[in-house]
């Protein structure tokens, strides 16, 4: 409880720059609200991932090879923590088609979170935290879970809208 607390402080702290940025961002790169927005909220969600993978710091590095390279091993006899590694990783699987088409295949989706998440897990090695094959398994399959939900949110968008009246 204690740590979503924390990261919920986190969160409020950094709005007060994000909500500014935000601002900047509209005005002076992107000229459209609805990009700054979607650019904007995936800074924010990054931050967030940064937040609470417990990322080292440079000042307290030191390496710890405390490491599980054995699939499924303890994988689901926690199932709190398997559940929370999924759901970290849905936002990154709906995001990525939604703001870009290069994104819209699931091979190039699931790699950048792959990518993203063995990114995290080789930083780990260097903050005193464990880096575990399941959660580079867990976090790719949140990737998957949000392209889907993300990949339904563009078909039903795409029904719903309005003929050309040309």
């Amino acid at each position: 409880m204690n740590r979503t607390l924390l990261a919920f402080f986190e969160a409020c702290v950094s709005s007060m720059f994000f909500i500014p940025a935000l601002a900047w961002l509209h005005r002076k790169r992107f000229h459209d609200l609805h990009k700054a927005v979607r650019y904007g909220t995936l800074a924010f969600y990054l931050s967030a991932i940064y937040s609470l993978a417990g990322l080292p710091q440079i000042l307290y590095c030191s390496f710890d090879a405390n490491c599980n390279f054995q699939p499924f091993l303890y994988m689901f006899s926690d199932w709190r923590s398997t559940g929370l590694n999924v759901l970290l990783f849905v936002p990154l699987g709906m995001m990525l088609p939604l703001m870009w088409a290069d994104f819209r295949p699931l091979w190039k989706t699931l790699l950048a979170g792959f990518g993203i998440s063995f990114f995290i897990e080789t930083l780990q090695l260097f903050s005193l935290r464990a880096t575990d094959i399941n959660d580079l398994m867990t976090n790719t399959a949140g990737t998957l879970v949000g392209y889907c939900i993300g990949w339904f949110i563009l078909k039903m968008s795409a029904r719903l809208a309005p003929p050309d009246s040309h």
